[in-house]
């Protein structure tokens, strides 16, 4: 779920209803394309490798290529699974309202089910089938495999799913306010300037949101692998929720202090390209912190309002020739972002060697020891933001004063200059009356006193 996606009219299914009832939905906001750079993301949003992925996945490969045990025996049991906890969907209660967006592998609507509206994932399969088919099914079948297992108020909450094999569907709850990306993204659009970013508290708000739902995440040993603002669905009241599990692996024994020599092989180029952590760009062996490398970038978004990467969007492709070339580049941080400790916390997140950055914990109690202020104006800022504004005013000030009492002795010197320049014109024009040279200085010099005295 929260992909960005393009819009698309509504297609007959099968098991859907043919009369739609467009009128019971609630008009949703239309998901739009974000820029030209993301839709190039959009193309490649699930770079699968050939290598072997040995984190634990109920529909994972073996090094072969060989389906682990008969898939629909897997089916089966999962299906048992979500009978169990009264989470097994009979497609034919779902009914499709409007699409909301579209991608290469999956349609989102909004549906109702059961009474109320909901989001309902749906795969796009072909008539005859085949083995992209294959894929697609075993990463939604992943997607709720996890989904089903996790409880959170800061992960999008799971309603309930359809195994079946020609009509997979996965229900979730619905956001109204879509995905962070596509609400900054319209945000943008209708300021003046073409640029927005939330307040800091809201962005606050979403960073220690995100920091619950990862320390959630990597305590259960679950990497997630395509986290991004995409994939941060906000509600009504812009709560954010983390949704989307398609790629997210359980590493055997669980995440934290794990030792990098005991991390099991996963596979490489997984993933969102501007989100993606060096290591994976480059196939190398990898854990959870792929994930706070992803949140540093989303932190760089949300409280300066720009882009990552931005001098890569209009083809990110070399992004990642740069990180398979062994360079290591990262956005600006001469930005303003509210706080030195935040600045400090992104450039930790995405320190070069993955084992030097901070878990999803201590990102989590470093962000919420970050106080927000409000000015007089309505601004809001982080405390160390505040006490640096103030010294710079205090600074600037002092410059000021200083430079007018310079430039006040200055206006004295002149004065006295013009005083005995007044003696030297009636001696270089004798003929003419005294007068003459009083006349000549005196505009100059009652300006000159005005001007010192606007000083004093």
């Amino acid at each position: 779920m929260g992909s960005v996606c393009s819009t698309a009219c509504v297609e007959p299914d099968s098991w859907c209803a043919k009369d739609v009832q467009q009128a019971a939905c609630p008009s949703p906001r239309t998901f739009q394309h974000l820029e030209a750079s993301d839709s190039q993301v959009l193309r490649q949003e699930s770079l699968l490798s050939d290598e072997t992925d040995e984190a634990h996945d109920v529909f994972s490969e073996d090094s072969t290529g060989t389906t682990c045990g008969d898939l629909m025996s897997k089916v089966d049991s999962m299906k048992s699974q979500l009978s169990e906890k009264s989470l097994l969907v009979d497609v034919g209660d779902v009914v499709l309202q409007r699409e909301l967006c579209s991608t290469f592998k999956s349609r989102v609507f909004v549906a109702s089910w059961q009474g109320r509206f909901v989001a309902a994932k749906q795969l796009k399969m072909s008539e005859a089938g085949d083995a992209d088919d294959d894929a697609k099914f075993k990463e939604m079948m992943n997607d709720i495999d996890i989904f089903s297992k996790l409880s959170h108020p800061c992960l999008v909450n799971m309603l309930g799913a359809s195994v079946d094999r020609r009509h997979p569907i996965l229900l979730t709850e619905f956001l109204e306010n879509q995905d962070l990306e596509t609400y900054m993204h319209k945000q943008r659009k209708a300021s003046i300037d073409g640029f927005w970013k939330p307040r800091f508290s809201l962005a606050a708000q979403w960073a220690i949101a995100t920091g619950e739902a990862l320390a959630y995440l990597h305590g259960r040993g679950i990497v997630h692998r395509d986290l991004k603002p995409l994939n941060m669905l906000l509600t009504r009241n812009l709560e954010v929720k983390i949704g989307d599990f398609g790629l997210a692996k359980v590493m055997p024994g669980g995440c934290p202090g794990s030792s990098r020599d005991e991390v099991p092989k996963m596979s490489g180029g997984v993933g969102t390209w501007r989100y993606m952590a060096p290591e994976v760009a480059r196939y190398e062996a990898y854990d959870e912190k792929v994930d706070i490398y992803a949140f540093s970038l989303i932190l760089y978004l949300i409280f300066s309002g720009l882009q990552p990467f931005g001098s890569y969007s209009k083809d990110l492709t070399k992004l990642l020739d740069a990180y398979q070339a062994g360079e290591e580049p990262r956005p600006s941080l001469e930005v303003s972002m509210g706080a030195d400790k935040l600045r400090q916390l992104v450039a930790d997140a995405w320190h070069v060697k993955a084992s030097e950055r901070p878990s999803a914990e201590e990102c989590l109690c470093r962000l919420e020891q970050i106080e927000v202020v409000v000015d007089a104006t309505g601004e809001e800022y982080g405390t160390e933001e505040r006490d640096q504004i103030h010294q710079y005013v205090m600074v600037s000030f002092s410059n000021f004063s200083n430079g007018m009492a310079i430039l006040k002795q200055v206006l004295t010197q002149l004065l006295l200059y013009y005083t005995r320049l007044q003696k030297v014109i009636h001696k270089a024009f004798p003929q003419q009356p005294p007068a003459f040279a009083n006349e000549m200085v005196s505009n100059t010099t009652i300006l000159m006193e005005v001007r010192r005295d606007n000083f004093a």
